[in-house]
Formats: C-alpha cells, structure tokens, sequence
C-alpha cells in the first residue's frame, strides 16, 4: 500500500505550558518585543517604530497570543475576526505604515519573543510539546498578519458552512466542510467523539494546575492516536476526530485505538485515566453535521452508561 498522502494537521492546544507565568510577565515581554523590532528595522526607518501604541497595546497583544495558545476557545476569537482585529490594529500602528513588510516584520518579532521566552519557562517540555507549541504559535502569529494585512473594511474570507442550528464552534465548522466534501466525493465519513471519564469530579477535587495537566495528558493522547487519522479538535475534557475515508470498522477500530491510549497516560492520583467513546458514520447514522454530532454523542452516552469503552 503506497503511503498515505501528508495532510496539514491544525496544531493541539498546549494547555500545560507554563502560560500563567508568562502572562504576569506581558510588560516585560512587550519591552521584548520592542527591542526585537529596533534590532530588526533598518536604521533609517527606526523612527517609524511607535513606542506610545506599544505602551498601551503591546501587554494586551502577548497576553492574548499566550491565551490562544493554550486554550481553543481564545484562538476561536482569533480566528472569528473581531480579536484579530485588535490586536492586528497593534500591529498596524507599530508598522508605522510601512506596508506589508513592515507587518510581518512587527509580527515575527512578537512572535520571536514570545516563543524564546516560552522555550526559557517549559524547561522541562517534551519533544512533542515543543512541536505543537511552536506549530500553534505560528498558527496564532499567522491569524494576527493575516489580519493586519486586511485593508480596514475588507471582509475576512468566508468561514466553512456552519452547522444547521447556528453553531459555530471550529469543529462544527469543520465537520460540515467534510461533510460536504464527503458527499460531493461519495467517500466515506466518521466522526469519533471522545470524552475523558470523571471530568466533572476532576475539575471539582484537584487544584486548577493538576486539572489542567490532567486533561493535557488526555488531549495529548488523543492527538497521538488519532492524528495521523483524522482532524482532531479538543476542549475541556472532550475532544472531535473527524476523519475522511473511514467507513464503520475502521471508525470503531480508531475510537477504541484513541480509548486505549488515554488509558496508557500518565495516571492520576493512582489511577488510570478512562475515555468514553462514540462513532457516527455519515449515511447510516445520518446525513448533515447536527445529525452526526447527535448520533456520535448518543453513541459515547449509550457506551459510558453500558460501562464500555466504545458504542458503535
């Protein structure tokens, strides 16, 4: 069998980085980001440089890129536009109208700083978190130039169709641009919904930092198992894998690959983490993204509740 075609994969959140840390820093990163732009500029044009907008907007800029990099829910604000638009305002003026170039400059240098000042803190971070760690703060940095590249006024590029009642979680978004495309290709399509067991009881006992690695280590195995496979989405203890071309065994055979790799993660307190999962199949389990998401969330409840790890 030839080897599978590469496929850009959207970069995990790295909720376990040492965020909190860096964002009492944001003054201190901002002066970072100042300096990087004066070595970056050609002299001439160091005049351009606009210290007073860096002053008032430069902390909020990094806190926002920090944010983003850790949870879903920050980059969906980036990624819906009118955050973007703010923090790309930023950018803008630090520009001092220099043009496009100037732009990208100002955000490479943000995002120079902001990555050498987390590779300093994650001191302890595996080779794979630095990976998604840089891969998602190229994705954020991205978001920002795309945005202050815009002229002001300019629409952003429509988002996929969203789901039929009014959703617009990326996932959502994503599904129903798969599911399209599935039956426009008359392929095959799964969505696989995993959830980590307990996550109500964890986020009621443990401390906010072992929450938060508890459920890092539960994305994390997620992404290693099913990445490969599918677009994987993950917040908050729950994570989406929509993956073309997989018909009802091979779904099946995914989610329980995904389950038993939560199982093998590091434990808590003792114990060893537990997911639930469900599949939908597109044409048998229904035809839009509400009925799939519906059906796959039917399917994890049916298993958890039968106290097995997988529902087809």
């Amino acid at each position: 069998m030839p080897p599978a075609t590469p496929r850009r994969r959207r970069p995990r959140p790295l909720p376990d980085a040492p965020i909190d840390l860096l964002l009492a820093r944001s003054e201190a990163l901002a002066r970072g980001w100042l300096i990087a732009l004066i070595e970056e500029v050609p002299l001439e044009e160091a005049a351009r440089i606009r210290l007073p907008e860096l002053v008032a907007g430069g902390p909020a800029v990094c806190e926002a890129v920090l944010r983003a990099l850790g949870d879903d829910g920050q980059l969906r604000r980036l990624e819906k536009g009118a955050e973007a638009e703010r923090l790309a305002a930023v950018a803008r003026e630090l520009g001092g109208g220099g043009g496009a170039d100037a732009v990208s400059r100002t955000v490479e240098c943000l995002r120079s700083v902001i990555w050498w000042a987390m590779r300093e803190e994650f001191a302890n971070a595996s080779s794979d978190q630095l990976f998604h760690l840089g891969e998602r703060l190229a994705l954020v940095a991205e978001l920002i130039r795309a945005a202050a590249l815009r002229e002001p006024g300019q629409p952003r590029v429509a988002a996929p169709a969203q789901v039929e009642e009014g959703g617009d979680e990326i996932w959502q978004q994503l599904l129903s641009a798969a599911v399209s495309r599935a039956h426009r290709e008359a392929n095959d399509l799964a969505l696989v919904l995993v959830e980590l067991v307990d996550t109500d009881r964890l986020l009621a006992v443990a401390l906010p930092e072992e929450a938060t690695e508890v459920v890092a280590r539960f994305e994390a195995a997620v992404w290693d198992a099913a990445s490969e496979r599918g677009e994987v989405l993950s917040e908050s203890g729950r994570a989406w894998v929509i993956a073309p071309g997989l018909d009802r065994r091979g779904a099946n055979e995914l989610a329980g690959r995904v389950v038993a790799a939560v199982t093998t993660a590091e434990p808590w307190r003792g114990a060893p983490l537990r997911a639930s999962a469900g599949v939908a199949q597109l044409g048998e389990d229904g035809e839009d993204a509400t009925s799939l998401v519906a059906a796959a969330e039917m399917a994890r409840f049916a298993a958890e509740a039968a106290g097995s790890a997988t529902e087809e």
